[in-house]
């Protein structure tokens, strides 16, 4: 059960919870006795304190949501390119989204990678 309301969309941290014994026959088979279950979830909705949490109630703790602003980073040892997008979907931490690119592309040369024999051909062929 829970020491607190928890909001929508709020993360569960391990101070969250509250374990207490009850009879079998009191708890749902839908609440989480799991506290590995828990733990880093969000709330689907608002959570009430002193209330079992059922499977039901929690989802992924999302660290993007659809139509935020991201950042899109391609990187070599030799160059990083950089996009702004819009995510087109909820995503987890690490998670791979779809998104739709808006704005310019930003190029990064890094010649801390390259050997004086190719920094010096680069900066001939600008000429």
């Amino acid at each position: 059960m829970l020491r607190r309301t928890i909001a929508r969309y709020e993360t569960i941290t391990e101070n969250d919870v509250a374990w207490t014994e009850t009879a079998i026959r009191r708890v749902s088979r839908s609440a989480l006795t799991d506290p590995a279950a828990l733990i880093g979830m969000a709330a689907r909705r608002r959570l009430n304190h002193g209330r079992a949490i059922m499977a039901r109630d929690i989802q992924i703790s999302f660290a993007i949501r659809n139509g935020d602003l991201v950042a899109i980073v391609y990187t070599t040892p030799f160059m990083t390119l950089t996009a702004r997008g819009s995510a087109l979907q909820d995503a987890a931490a690490g998670a791979p989204i779809r998104n739709i690119l808006s704005g310019q592309l930003k190029l990064t040369r890094s010649h801390q990678e390259l050997s004086p024999h190719d920094r010096l051909a680069a900066k001939n062929s600008r000429r």
